[in-house]
């Protein structure tokens, strides 16, 4: 195995599954001496206990003997715990988000050029090749609300901003995962071209074409995220496009320094001397029904102004 591919594999298994096995095997651990713990008070007040759980208690030596009692309280605790475990690491972060000039940027994740204006509070999504995502907030399944105009369109004058691009983020573990809804305007009409982004890597989907757009004015985007797989788009009030997030990745499959999306020699190579093509290669994604964090991306002389953004849980 090459450097490369064992750096490949170790970063799909940290980010994975080391953390999860982990925590499953704490877990397990103290859900063990709370059953101990349990199964003691039974026998402290056996002569009150109901008659169905006394089968549990047995006058063997215990761990050293186990009965399906034991066996089953160990699994509800492990299960109890894991429940409340998931009920505290999400309390207070699946609530409503409306942008405010406060929150920026101690509410945020920042990587490039993004600022904020005043009047009305907007933010101006630009200079951001990784993007920016609110931390306040982690939703799962949620309605995503905001008004757009792209930078091209309010600083015509600027030969700084030549694309009519906007990366919508969500479903974020970091700025190196996450899926991405980007809106694309060429000759009035609007693209959706749907990414992923895993371990810093890029798989990209068809551009899909939506609706005709009139780029003078600000746009009314909603983006709803439903049963954990879906992503609908609606553009000024009309339903127009929806996604299925994809399960897995492929992240050995890499646009080249051309853009094209082809596999140039050198990954063709590797992926044929070390069959990265198996499927136990290609990862699950992790986020995929998971909570994240939701943002904006836009490369140089993309991007576009933000205003009006709430996001609420559904």
């Amino acid at each position: 195995m090459s450097p490369r591919d064992f750096h490949t594999l170790l970063r799909i298994l940290l980010n994975t599954k080391l953390s999860n096995y982990v925590k499953d095997l704490v877990f397990l651990v103290l859900s063990f001496f709370a059953t101990i713990f349990l199964v003691s008070l039974i026998d402290l007040n056996r002569d009150i206990i109901p008659d169905f759980i006394k089968f549990i208690k047995n006058e063997a030596y215990w761990p050293l003997s186990f009965s399906l009692g034991r066996v089953i309280i160990w699994i509800f605790v492990f299960l109890f715990l894991t429940w409340v475990w998931n009920l505290l690491k999400w309390k207070n972060k699946a609530g409503s988000y409306r942008f405010t000039l406060k929150s920026w940027p101690n509410d945020w994740i920042i990587q490039g050029g993004s600022v904020v204006k005043q009047n009305p509070p907007s933010l101006l999504v630009q200079m951001s090749e990784s993007g920016c995502l609110l931390k306040k907030c982690i939703w799962k399944n949620f309605k995503m609300k905001f008004q757009m105009k792209f930078l091209m369109d309010e600083f015509k004058e600027d030969s700084r901003y030549n694309m009519r691009y906007l990366g919508v983020l969500l479903r974020a573990l970091n700025l190196d995962s996450y899926y991405m809804l980007e809106l694309i305007v060429e000759e009035g009409t609007l693209y959706a071209k749907p990414h992923v982004r895993y371990l810093g890597d890029w798989e990209l989907i068809n551009l899909v074409p939506v609706c005709k757009i009139d780029t003078n004015n600000f746009i009314k985007v909603k983006i709803e995220a439903k049963k954990g797989e879906k992503v609908e788009l609606s553009i000024n009030g009309e339903s127009l496009y929806q996604w299925i997030l994809p399960t897995h990745v492929d992240i050995n499959f890499k646009v080249n320094k051309n853009g094209d999306g082809k596999k140039n020699s050198e990954e063709v190579n590797l992926l044929s001397e070390s069959k990265l093509g198996d499927s136990d290669i290609i990862p699950e994604i992790p986020f995929r029904n998971n909570f994240g964090m939701i943002g904006f991306r836009a490369y140089p002389g993309q991007g576009a102004i933000i205003r009006s953004l709430q996001v609420d849980p559904i």
